[in-house]
């Protein structure tokens, strides 16, 4: 609106402060003057509809922006409980083709069983005791189960020789089995790391171990676990009972190589381990079938009706051998009764 000389003052307030005047002009008006003011009326006109369809404009981008971000959000966390869902899958049927492995295992040799599991049971808390990684700890774990593996296809008369007695061509075939099962879960993406440990367990701090004469801290910490344990558990199977007083033999048979053969501060912790696994002054119980739980160290063989050995004295009760051992109980008895010692409280 563009204001002549003829308006009264009023009148051009009340167009000024209410109807958005744009310019007074008096009388008698220059033409030129009364043009550019009527251009630049227009064009402040058309600035102020672009401002308002560009303010429209934002408005509705704004909103599908909103509604943009509602729908990522929702699709997150589908895509979040989809991944949650796969990884549970993933991680049931990572545990079923462990369970396959320790059935290959077992069907091998009727004493790797027990051993592995008293074998998983210490190193994962020997790891727990020196501050690894859940990850790390589960991938110790593998590990520890399945450290045998690679002695599948092996001649069992060869496996039963003591090492020192072996020709230079069994010895060789012998301790092949650390880099064979190292080689097979390697297979596996997510074993990698157990991988390594299985292939290392055998090396010893003085460089005189298998297969490459790895020295000192050379050889990955988990392998150097698995060693200590490993070394402890099979010397324990050279002893009638397996009771607190062998296990602290077989720790002071281990003591003597000291950081020679084993390393030292992982003996510490297998000792502080140990302890608690095995009670100075065990107790035994006989429980139920029915009331088996996972961290129940076992006191006696346990053998059903028919005369199966289902775990050796000192197996641990653990979520990879429970399902097995409570389906085999329903559906025989055990021979003798299970027993197991006391304190039963700890949960793996």
């Amino acid at each position: 609106m563009i204001l002549t000389g003829y308006a009264d003052m009023n009148s051009a307030m009340d167009a000024i402060n209410k109807g958005g005047a744009h310019r007074y002009l008096a009388k008698p008006w220059d033409d030129e003057i009364l043009r550019q003011a009527i251009y630049e009326g227009v064009e402040q006109y058309r600035l102020a509809q672009e401002n308002f369809r560009l303010k429209v404009s934002l408005e509705k981008k704004n909103e599908a922006l909103v509604q943009l971000s509602r729908t990522m959000e929702r699709k997150v966390v589908e895509r979040t409980q989809d991944l949650g869902s796969l990884n549970e899958r993933l991680q049931s049927e990572l545990k079923g083709v462990i369970q396959l492995l320790l059935k290959l295992e077992e069907s091998h040799s009727v004493t790797v069983f027990g051993h592995s599991n008293r074998v998983f049971e210490w190193s994962t808390r020997v790891g727990e005791a020196l501050g690894l990684s859940e990850e790390m700890r589960y991938q110790l774990g593998v590990a520890a189960q399945l450290h045998d593996i690679g002695k599948i296809g092996l001649p069992l008369a060869l496996l039963s020789k003591p090492m020192m007695v072996m020709s230079p061509y069994e010895k060789s075939v012998y301790q092949s089995h650390a880099a064979r099962g190292a080689d097979w879960l390697a297979q596996i993406p997510q074993f990698k790391l157990s991988a390594s440990v299985v292939r290392y367990h055998h090396e010893l701090m003085d460089g005189s171990g298998f297969p490459e004469g790895r020295v000192g801290k050379e050889i990955p910490l988990g392998a150097r676990i698995l060693c200590a344990v490993d070394a402890l558990d099979q010397w324990l199977q050279t002893q009638p009972v397996l009771d607190a007083e062998a296990v602290r033999e077989g720790l002071r048979v281990l003591e003597a190589d000291r950081n020679l053969l084993y390393d030292g501060e992982i003996l510490d912790a297998l000792r502080q381990v140990t302890n608690v696994y095995m009670p100075l002054n065990p107790v035994i119980q006989e429980v139920a079938p029915s009331a088996i739980q996972e961290g129940m160290i076992l006191a006696r063989d346990l053998v059903t009706s028919q005369g199966m050995l289902v775990l050796k004295q000192g197996s641990v009760i653990t979520p990879y051998n429970y399902d097995k051992v409570v389906s085999l109980l329903r559906k025989q008895t055990p021979l003798d009764g299970v027993y197991v010692y006391q304190p039963v409280n700890l949960k793996v």
